[in-house]
């Protein structure tokens, strides 16, 4: 089982520091992002798109994706809503 990753992403500019440097998806991150339909209307750069509708039926095989990437973040159109900053 992956230990607790010791970074948090708490802002959209941390984000995307970490998406503009020379770190790779799905080597170094991964964002998860579980928009249904509205991810057709723009995304973040190198996200893998996991809907929310089905997203139960298909965790197991994200986890076995994401094993060896040390930081997974979870993006969804109401992340910008609930985010309470530190």
């Amino acid at each position: 089982m992956r230990a607790a990753a010791q970074l948090m992403i708490r802002t959209r500019q941390e984000l995307a520091t970490i998406i503009k440097s020379d770190k790779l998806p799905m080597r170094d991150y991964c964002v998860v992002d579980v928009r249904d339909d509205d991810w057709f209307g723009g995304n973040i750069k190198g996200a893998q798109n996991e809907p929310s509708y089905g997203f139960l039926a298909r965790v197991d095989e994200l986890v076995k994706k994401t094993k060896d990437v040390p930081l997974v973040v979870f993006h969804c159109a109401l992340s910008q809503v609930r985010y309470v900053p530190s």
